[in-house]
């Protein structure tokens, strides 16, 4: 190997090592509010509706399969979906075919009025087909996201209004734009999507540019609770907890850059 093969290969193994440091930065940056609080996540945030209908129906009367659903399964009724769970949903497979659920996801806001109108037939159309997964040919999950509350996702998708119904297959999503009848949306998730263009990957939730929108929204949201989680359970007052995450940021940023350029140095000359 000559001397310009192994700069090359220097070079390449310092960018790798570097791009893997700020990996681990970042995602210990966004697990801080976990690991600030010592309290599990409940479940309160399931209905209590969707709790009474989940246990009052068996695994294989639900999903066709005597195997143990996915915790975030509830049965015959849309699938509550945020971020904890949503990349995790959508690498879930079909125990058939052992390809990926189709998804059909719907962003809403509870205060907002055509939602409110739509989710009786919503709530019909999960019926139906979480009831037929066993039989039909496409596998379709449907599944609802708080908008008001999931902005880290709702600015992965794009989402200016509400409600927004969008069908993923894959890598490819499209949106929905017809009727919110169960029949029509019914219709759009096994046969009318092919009269649909998919988003550009580019500017597809699962491209650069929707993934780059939603890490930043997500940044902000943990910085955010980050401060709220060291107030109460430290008991700072906010300009403290801000003067303190200030700091860490700093000592973070100092260790991430001198990391950065220790990985980076230049290696010496072995002739």
């Amino acid at each position: 190997m000559t001397i310009t093969q192994r700069r090359r290969s220097f070079n390449v193994l310092n960018c790798t090592n570097g791009f893997v440091l700020i990996l681990c930065l970042s995602q210990f940056l966004l697990s801080l509010p976990k690991v600030l609080s010592s309290s599990s996540i409940e479940s309160s945030h399931v209905p209590e509706s969707s709790k009474k209908t989940s246990s009052s129906m068996d695994d294989s009367s639900i999903i066709g399969h005597p195997i143990p659903r996915p915790s975030w399964f509830k049965g015959n009724i849309p699938i509550d979906l945020d971020t904890r769970n949503f990349d995790s949903a959508l690498r879930s497979k079909s125990p058939d075919t052992k390809e990926n659920y189709i998804w059909l996801i719907k962003f809403y806001a509870p205060w907002c009025g055509h939602c409110l109108r739509m989710e009786p037939a919503y709530q019909s159309l999960a019926k139906q087909m979480h009831s037929t997964l066993k039989t039909s040919k496409r596998k379709v999950m449907i599944a609802s996201i708080d908008g008001a509350k999931e902005r880290a996702l709702m600015s992965r998708f794009n989402v200016l209004g509400f409600p927004k119904i969008v069908l993923i297959d894959g890598w490819s999503v499209r949106d929905y734009a017809g009727t919110r009848t169960a029949s029509a949306m019914k219709e759009f998730c096994m046969t009318t999507y092919v009269d649909i263009e998919p988003i550009p990957f580019l500017n597809s939730p699962f491209g650069p540019i929707g993934q780059s929108r939603g890490l930043l929204i997500q940044a902000g949201a943990t910085v955010m609770n980050t401060h709220e989680t060291i107030i109460n359970k430290w008991g700072w007052s906010s300009l403290l907890a801000g003067a303190f995450m200030c700091f860490f940021g700093v000592i973070l940023a100092l260790l991430l850059i001198i990391g950065i350029g220790i990985l980076t140095l230049p290696k010496e000359k072995h002739d």
